[in-house]
């Protein structure tokens, strides 16, 4: 969950999100539907019972509506209050209902032209932890003292964690935040500039990600095919666990171990519909592994160094490699640097050596 505010005027998003009102909200996209439908402002005031000065307001960003009432308006303009506000699925926080911020402390992100606002967790697998760069109260932010920015970096793979806690020790001027994500929303955030840089893994070949963007090979891992300590099915690879009917403990579309599963099955001449895969979809590597340990799952894809912390055994793997993505025109060459020269540095690159299933590149 993030919010967005600026520190500069700026326009269009090449059309994908409307302009930022002054107190930095984007404005949702009310106008350009009644537009298409024909109603004036004064006419889709009046049916949903405000007035033109509010739902003005409401339109260019300057003022939240209630519930009730972005309800209301998407109702009456025959959409959603997602499509409308730009929430759900989209990477941009609803601003229509700023109450989730209350009370929340946050980790605030300078990227391009704009601050990036993140509400802070206590779980270090679910979001940015850490001490925080400032606080929600009644809906209004307040830095802390003295301010502070952080920097965020965005993936699944485990060496993102330890990446951060080295460059928190290294650069005290800023804080760096590992935010958990699976490839294709790293990837998403990365694109719509709410996170500093991205991580992608896939099999080890060429980069996978857009080109536009710059990029460094962080690291080499394996992704390991695990079972429940003392594998009751008697599984010795991910064929023979299709083969078997075993459950696979599922992955969302869009994450690099789905991708991954997708071409070692093309590489095995099977269909992915043969893969017997649980009801439940798990969206990191941890969840899955606890799964399986419960014995809910047979099997699992997941890094080999969280596979085996859970307590499963390994008995097979997949080559990985981690490409770390950023848009040059919204990090600065310094912070570029850092995080470069931490991710070769001698202490960072002796840590993942002692990490199961990590191998260095070069």
């Amino acid at each position: 969950m993030c919010y967005v505010f600026p520190m500069v005027e700026e326009g269009n998003d090449a059309g994908v999100y409307p302009p930022l009102a002054k107190n930095g909200r984007r404005a949702p996209l009310i106008a350009p539907r009644r537009g298409q439908l024909g109603i004036s402002q004064g006419g889709l005031a009046k049916r949903i019972g405000i007035s033109r000065q509010s739902l003005s307001a409401i339109e260019t960003g300057v003022s939240s509506p209630s519930v009730e009432v972005a309800l209301l308006i998407a109702k009456t303009l025959g959409t959603t209050v997602e499509d409308l506000f730009l929430i759900g699925d989209s990477i941009v926080e609803a601003y229509f209902d700023l109450e989730r911020f209350r009370d929340s402390r946050v980790a605030v992100g300078e990227i391009g032209s704009r601050l990036i606002a993140r509400r802070l967790s206590s779980r270090r697998d679910s979001g940015p932890t850490g001490a925080s760069d400032g606080r929600y109260v009644n809906g209004e932010f307040v830095w802390n003292s003295p301010r502070s920015t952080s920097i965020f970096l965005s993936g699944c793979d485990p060496s993102l964690g330890v990446l951060v806690d080295w460059l928190n020790i290294k650069d005290p001027t800023r804080r760096y935040r590992w935010i958990s994500a699976q490839n294709s929303t790293a990837e998403a955030e990365l694109a719509v500039g709410v996170t500093h840089f991205a991580l992608r893994h896939g099999v080890v070949g060429p980069k996978v990600a857009n080109s536009r963007y710059a990029a460094f090979d962080l690291c080499d891992w394996t992704l390991a095919v695990a079972v429940k300590g003392e594998n009751p099915l008697r599984i010795s690879s991910l064929g023979d666990a299709i083969d078997k009917g075993a459950r696979w403990a599922a992955r969302p579309k869009g994450s690099g171990t789905l991708e991954t599963l997708a071409l070692e099955l093309l590489e095995l001449r099977l269909d992915i519909e043969l893969v017997n895969q649980t009801s439940s979809i798990f969206l990191d590597h941890q969840s899955a592994v606890e799964y399986v340990a419960l014995g809910d799952a047979d099997y699992v894809l997941a890094a080999e160094c969280i596979a085996r912390d859970g307590g499963l055994d390994v008995v097979g793997g997949i080559s990985q490699r981690s490409h770390l993505y950023w848009d040059e025109k919204n990090v600065p060459p310094e912070v570029v640097s850092i995080v470069i020269n931490e991710a070769k540095s001698r202490e960072f690159r002796r840590e993942l050596e002692s990490m199961s299933g990590y191998h260095l590149i070069g």
